[in-house]
């Protein structure tokens, strides 16, 4: 059973979707019992390739398409189909500590919360 579900709304990231999966990838939680789903809004800078060639390396790693391009879109398409019993937003412009996850999930089920999060550092390129 997949016990944490990783959402990432992206559109044309080139210049950071790279790091975000590496900071996915240095994550201490067990890849057995998560799912990374990418919902792209049908990026055309190179996004999308980065995603496709680390799905096929990565089965708990997907790729959904979001023909509306809109993050709120997103959240909803990947909330529809997690399959996780909790589900974590992470943003593309942050790196993530590779506690990140493992510490949150703890966190969430030791207060017997709804929601919990944290102070992440964001990176924004030539915005």
């Amino acid at each position: 059973m997949i016990r944490l579900s990783v959402i990432v709304p992206c559109r044309n990231e080139i210049r950071y979707i790279g790091k975000c999966v590496e900071s996915i990838l240095a994550q201490d939680f067990p890849k057995t019992d998560m799912e990374v789903l990418f919902v792209d809004g049908m990026s055309t800078d190179g996004t999308r390739d980065i995603i496709v060639r680390n799905c096929a390396k990565y089965s708990w790693m997907s790729l959904i398409d979001n023909p509306m391009y809109y993050v709120s879109y997103a959240m909803n398409l990947g909330v529809e189909q997690a399959k996780g019993e909790i589900i974590m937003l992470l943003g593309v412009h942050s790196s993530y500590s590779p506690n990140y996850m493992s510490t949150l999930t703890s966190k969430l089920i030791e207060l017997n919360a709804d929601v919990v999060g944290c102070v992440c550092r964001t990176d924004v390129l030539n915005k």
